[in-house]
């Protein structure tokens, strides 16, 4: 353990019914590990506040007194019972910064217990107004009002609480990414740029060139990342360099030269740190592209050494599981493909991130197909499209769309095949998205000529061969972005 590491929420045995850590033995292991200080913040109360200050400062440690206190969702005088028949309430872990701070705690912790009790000695937002001089705030444990927010699935909601200060801001800008926000994380990220130190002006430039990319904004996105590598490395900054190189390597896969795209990737995985989540991403990044040039067993080694980095059940593993799974759908094993596939759409969700479950589940359906396992891969694909809408996203909806038409083809139901397939050429053909939209053209062709109807498939055949040779022979293609069906990247 760090020696410069403190922890900030702790419970003794005077949090009752919940705490069992005995302040004597506390303090010595703190002791023990080379810490220079500790935080105590029982549940409701201070009782334990004078000997935990005694035995910290007698072990030469910085006491720090807190409490993590149980805010009433209204009013503390409020005794409403919730859903779960008891008081509704969220907790709230604050720490005394100074002498004045320890009072606002002790007028908290006996207010909770004169005016608010109801289960547990609640407070609520009025009176932390009244004495939060002196206070720090920490977002307590999964019975914090923010890790509620999200847990529950109302990320938005837990943003809106997050206070506007610029320390906070790419942060901000990072999680409105995430949802989708664009124009609010491009106004944030606006406003590092105008004001910001140099190096956060930088981090701010590769975040709106991954905005441009989603966006479809491709050759503003090439521009403002290329010069964002040249910036980094100018600046000697190793880190943001590789994630520009990362960011940057993306566009190329959806401007469809991979030859560019697998170089910005390779020296991105070179240059960031091992074990660090840019350098496993890159890895990943560039697994999934050598899978799209062919190359599986230089994909499927790069995929392993992104794997013995990564922690498990992150967004990023469900990454690997994916792309793993297209490496053994390419090798023949299109049951343990699907299987993959599937495992890697519940570590997305369990994540929460539903745009790459949606894909995973894309990518399932192909291999159920292949199976002839029909409905399996109808459920697979009604579940893609429902998280495709629920996020909106247009490459995911077009991918979802395209394989739900695959499902309905399958069964003979052509009026419906070709609706789906229609609609997703649709979708993607604004986006400018090469590998999928050949692709989409190839399903039309084989949907028309399983029919029959070879005037029909000739058209959509000629187009899907141009652009995939053109994508054979490294040339890029400015009119269209390279994902394909099995695009398979964790976030760009």
């Amino acid at each position: 353990m760090s020696a410069g590491f403190v922890h900030l929420h702790n419970h003794s045995d005077y949090s009752l019914l919940d705490g069992a850590c005995r302040l004597d033995r506390l303090v010595e292991r703190v002791k023990s590990l080379g810490m220079p200080a500790l935080a105590l913040t029982d549940h409701g109360n201070l009782f334990g506040a004078v000997e935990f200050y005694e035995k910290a400062r007698a072990a030469g440690l910085r006491p720090i007194v807190g409490c993590e206190v149980y805010v009433a969702h209204g009013s503390r005088l409020d005794r409403t019972r919730s859903a779960d028949g008891k008081g509704a309430y969220d907790h709230l872990v604050l720490l005394a910064r100074n002498r004045e701070g320890y009072r606002n705690l002790m007028r908290l912790s006996s207010a909770g217990y004169m005016e608010g009790f109801h289960y547990k000695p609640r407070i609520d937002k009025e009176l932390l107004s009244a004495h939060a001089d002196g206070l720090l705030c920490l977002s307590a444990c999964l019975r914090g009002e923010l890790p509620q927010l999200v847990l529950n699935g109302d990320l938005e909601a837990a943003l809106l609480r997050v206070p506007r200060d610029p320390r906070l801001e790419e942060l901000l800008a990072e999680a409105e990414m995430f949802l989708g926000k664009f124009t609010e994380a491009r106004a944030v990220l606006e406003r590092i740029v105008a004001s910001g130190a140099p190096s956060e002006r930088l981090r701010a430039r590769i975040r709106l060139g991954r905005i441009a990319n989603r966006l479809g904004s491709y050759a503003d996105s090439r521009t403002m990342l290329g010069e964002a590598v040249q910036e980094a490395a100018a600046l000697s900054d190793r880190t943001a360099e590789g994630e520009a190189l990362r960011a940057l390597g993306a566009v190329e896969r959806r401007l469809g030269d991979m030859s560019a795209a697998i170089g910005h990737l390779e020296r991105a995985a070179t240059i960031l740190e091992d074990g660090s989540r840019e350098k496993i991403r890159a890895l990943v990044d560039l697994g999934a592209a050598l899978i799209a040039q062919g190359d599986i067993p230089r994909a499927k080694a790069r995929l392993t050494e992104a794997a013995a980095m990564s922690r498990h059940r992150t967004r990023d593993d469900a990454a690997i599981q994916i792309n793993l799974g297209i490496v053994l759908s390419r090798e023949g094993e299109p049951h343990q493909a699907a299987v993959a596939f599937e495992r890697s759409a519940e570590i997305a969700l369990g994540a929460g991130d539903v745009r790459f479950a949606s894909i995973a589940l894309a990518n399932a359906v192909e291999n159920f197909l292949r199976l002839e396992a029909v409905e399996a891969a109808a459920t697979s694909a009604e579940r893609a499209l429902r998280l495709a809408q629920t996020i909106g996203d247009p490459v995911a909806v077009s991918t979802a769309q395209a394989n739900l038409g695959l499902v309905f083809a399958k069964r003979g139901d052509w009026a419906k095949a070709e609706q789906n397939l229609l609609g997703s050429v649709e979708l993607i053909a604004r986006l400018d998205n090469p590998y999928s939209l050949a692709s989409r053209y190839q399903d039309l062709a084989q949907l028309y000529e399983a029919q029959g109807r070879g005037a029909d498939a000739a058209p959509w055949k000629a187009r899907a061969d141009d652009l995939f040779a053109r994508l054979h022979a490294g040339s890029p293609t400015q009119s269209v972005p390279g994902g394909g069906r099995t695009d398979s990247r964790p976030n760009d």
